[in-house]
């Protein structure tokens, strides 16, 4: 705030500004302020409008004083969930229409069918002999590494792979009142690749 009248300034020495840019978005601006004499000067330090709004956030409260903490230091873990193979085989549950080949209307009974056969095909070979394998799937087994340049997996392994991405239930020690929440931790770039197959994105809030 400048009040000329009453020579009263109000200058904040380094601040974010956002200039109107017509048809184009917006320049985000990282600017300076000073005073010399009578006149109030400014000058751009950097443009930011490539950064992503939430980086921009972050400087905006970093600037006006704001302590920013990790979310190591907002929440504690309490309890883990392997999470990741869940997703991958509810989907193709789903997909195949498994659920209502077992019952018709959803009951307790039937989620926890369906529970058994999530939980199954982590847990257990399959019993069936394995087919013929393809001249590709020979080539990424004698190579050891897809075409993507990932492990080769047995359908098992590749579960128990999704499986170490956990669904974390957790408390914020910053207040007795604030309610337990569900944070999954960051998919590695195999359980991505993995997901992006299966069209499904567990975030977090999923």
């Amino acid at each position: 705030m400048l009040d000329m009248g009453k020579n009263i300034y109000s200058i904040v020495p380094i601040y974010i500004e956002k200039i109107p840019n017509r048809d184009s978005p917006p320049a985000i601006l990282l600017r300076e302020c000073w005073r010399e004499g009578k006149y109030i000067r400014k000058r751009t330090i950097a443009n930011l409008s490539e950064l992503p709004s939430y980086v921009i956030e972050m400087l905006q409260r970093a600037l006006k004083g704001e302590r920013l903490v990790s979310i190591k230091e907002v929440f504690r873990i309490e309890r883990s969930y392997p999470h990741g193979h869940v997703v991958a085989v509810l989907t193709m549950v789903h997909r195949l229409g498994l659920e209502q080949l077992i019952a018709t209307k959803r009951t307790r009974q039937r989620d926890l069918v369906v529970t058994m056969i999530v939980e199954s095909n982590r847990s257990s070979r399959d019993p069936v002999a394995p087919a013929e394998s393809s001249l590709s799937a020979k080539i990424k087994k004698a190579r050891r590494h897809t075409s993507d340049g990932f492990p080769v997996h047995s359908f098992e392994t590749l579960l128990q792979d999704l499986a170490t991405q956990t669904k974390n239930i957790c408390e914020s020690p910053l207040s007795l009142s604030a309610k337990n929440i569900e944070i999954i931790s960051e998919p590695t770039p195999l359980q991505t690749r993995v997901f992006e197959l299966l069209n499904v994105y567990p975030v977090n809030g999923s």
